[in-house]
C-alpha cells in the first residue's frame, strides 16, 4: 500500500502574511481597541512619581487660582477697613470745601456766624491767630471727641499753621457729615502772606 504524502499544514499567518505575528493585525476597530489597552495598561503600570510628576503642575494651578481669588478678596475687605478708618468721607451729606485767604475772609463776614477753629498748639496760637477763632489743638488726645461736638447748625472755619492739620480734619469731619466745612488752605502762612489781620490777645498759658 503506497504510503499516503502529508501536506504539511500551513502556518498561520498574521498581517501581511508574517507568520504568528497577531499584533499586527489590521482587523478594523481590534487594532485601536489593542493601542487603547495598552496605552491604558501602561499608565496603570506606571511608577507613582511618574503619575504625581503629570498631576501634580494642574493641582498646582488650581490652588494658585484658589489662593489668588481669596487674597482677592481679603484685600478687597482689608482696603474697606483702612478707607473708614483713614476717616475717608462715609456720610456724604453737607459742604465741605478747601478755600483761599480771600473766600476764607468773606466766610467770616457771613451773616450764618460762622465758629473759627484754629487747631494748632497753644504755643502756635500765641505766636498770633485769627481773630475770633477758638483754639482746639489736634495734638490732643482728645481731639477727635471734641469734633464731634461741633455745631451743624452754622458753618464751620478751620486752619492750622500751613493747611496740613486743617486738612486732615476737614476729612474727619466729612467722614461724620451733616455740616458746612471750610478749610483755610496754606493756613496762616497764608493768612500772613495776604497780608490779613493777625490777633495776639488771649494768650495760652502753658
Amino acid at each position: 500500500m503506497p504510503a499516503q504524502v502529508q501536506t504539511p499544514k500551513t502556518a498561520k499567518t498574521g498581517w501581511k502574511g508574517r507568520p504568528g505575528n497577531s499584533s499586527h493585525r489590521n482587523t478594523k476597530g481590534l487594532g485601536v481597541d489593542l493601542a487603547y489597552n495598552c496605552n491604558f495598561i501602561s499608565v496603570m503600570n506606571a511608577p507613582t512619581s511618574l503619575i504625581s510628576r503629570m498631576v501634580l503642575p494642574f493641582a498646582l494651578m488650581a490652588a494658585g487660582t484658589l489662593t489668588l481669588a481669596a487674597c482677592q478678596s481679603g484685600s478687597t475687605g482689608g482696603e474697606n477697613e483702612a478707607v473708614a478708618a483713614s476717616g475717608t468721607p462715609t456720610d456724604t451729606t453737607g459742604t465741605f470745601e478747601n478755600v483761599d485767604v480771600a473766600q476764607f475772609q468773606a466766610l467770616m463776614q457771613s451773616a450764618d456766624a460762622p465758629l473759627i477753629v484754629d487747631v494748632r498748639t497753644p504755643d502756635e496760637w500765641n505766636q498770633g491767630h485769627i481773630a475770633g477763632a477758638q483754639l482746639m489743638d489736634f495734638n490732643d488726645p482728645g481731639f477727635d471727641e471734641a469734633l464731634k461736638t461741633l455745631p451743624t447748625d452754622r458753618p464751620v472755619l478751620i486752619y492750622c499753621a500751613s493747611g496740613g492739620r486743617s486738612g486732615k480734619t476737614l476729612q474727619r469731619l466729612q467722614a461724620q457729615g451733616g455740616r458746612e466745612v471750610y478749610n483755610l488752605v496754606g493756613g496762616m502762612g497764608a493768612w500772613r502772606s495776604a497780608g490779613a489781620p493777625v490777633d495776639m490777645s488771649n494768650p495760652i498759658q502753658p
